[in-house]
């Protein structure tokens, strides 16, 4: 409609994180107080499931990403800019 300019665009691309990683943050989750109560047999299962579920959601990270845009609404039309980047 020609009411709104970009002003600001770019795009960002998501990366796969290392088995490292990965492994940190399922050990933080099964440090928590409600699964130590769980018997050790419980949290191995929750543990095998909750990798296999990372790690593919850590193969899709490989495909993925976003753009972001900033648009703004022109109230009052500006002049033209003269020196601006190309």
């Amino acid at each position: 409609t020609g009411k709104f300019e970009l002003y600001k665009y770019d795009t960002v691309q998501l990366k796969a994180r290392s088995t490292e990683e990965i492994e940190k943050y399922i050990e933080y989750f099964m440090n928590k107080p409600h699964i130590q109560e769980l018997s050790k047999e419980e949290r191995n299962s929750i543990r095998k499931r909750w990798l296999s579920i990372l790690e593919i959601f850590n193969e899709n990270h490989r495909y993925l990403g976003f753009i972001r845009a900033l648009l703004r609404k022109r109230t009052i039309e500006e002049e033209p800019e003269l020196f601006k980047v190309d």
